[in-house]
């Protein structure tokens, strides 16, 4: 029995295989769908905490959360703790029938680390950048080939479970927030933004068929926007720099 791997994006018309760079799973935001939510920082950029962590070949110095409506500059330790925690998800509806849940937690999701400026060399200080868009990710792998499914029924079901979006931007900041000053200690520097996902993973079956299902979606906790971590990026070799 050879098994057949199916990886659809709802709605956009896109299909992808396998897990793609986060260029492509983070994008620009097109045609104003909704409206902006704006945020304030209400700390000087001075007043964030400057630190070091090497990662890749380049170092972050800089952390500020954005999570239901709070905005907070990170120490190093606050940043390394946010990154390695996991929380188990909340249902917001009773599991149907067809649908066992393995496991359902939300995290900021670091492997998806996104680079959202420029490349800067020597700035005194950076804007967090451009405005994206994360679009959930649904992966269904069924035990026999030619199976038929309806994944938009399957997706609606996590969406109501779970109380989930299909897509969320990141929100905007007013008047001169969101800048981050460079430390002045590497030549090149940007803006970057972990994403906060939930990550599912659990199985549908009826009389017919079951199937693994998988999926990552975009948290927005009590808001309307991504939540995530922003961060300023820096190091002597712009060829290290994730894109």
């Amino acid at each position: 029995m050879t098994w057949k791997k199916v990886t659809t994006l709802i709605f956009c018309c896109i299909l992808v295989v396998g897990m793609v760079s986060c260029s492509q799973k983070l994008e620009k935001e097109e045609n104003g769908k909704e409206s902006i939510h704006e945020l304030y920082w209400d700390f000087k950029p001075e007043e964030i905490p400057i630190f070091d962590v090497e990662n890749k070949g380049y170092h972050i110095t800089a952390a500020v959360l954005v999570e239901n409506d709070t905005v907070k500059a990170l120490s190093k330790e606050e940043f390394l703790e946010m990154i390695q925690k996991k929380e188990s998800m909340r249902l917001a509806a009773e599991v149907k029938e067809e649908y066992s849940v393995k496991e359902g937690i939300v995290v900021f999701s670091a492997d998806r680390l996104c680079r959202i400026s420029a490349l800067y060399e020597k700035a005194a200080s950076i804007g967090v950048g451009k405005r994206l868009v994360f679009k959930r990710v649904l992966n269904i792998e069924p035990q026999e080939e030619n199976t038929d499914f309806n994944i938009e029924e399957i997706d609606n079901a996590i969406k109501e479970m779970f109380n989930l979006k299909e897509e969320a931007a990141m929100p905007s900041f007013e008047n001169d927030a969101g800048k981050l000053i460079s430390t002045d200690k590497y030549k090149y520097s940007a803006t970057a933004f972990i994403p906060k996902l939930c990550k599912i993973e659990g199985q549908y079956k009826n009389d017919k068929i079951q199937l693994d299902v998988s999926g990552i979606y975009p948290y927005t906790g009590d808001t309307t926007y991504l939540n995530g971590i922003y961060l300023l990026i820096e190091s002597n070799e712009a060829e290290m720099m994730p894109d």
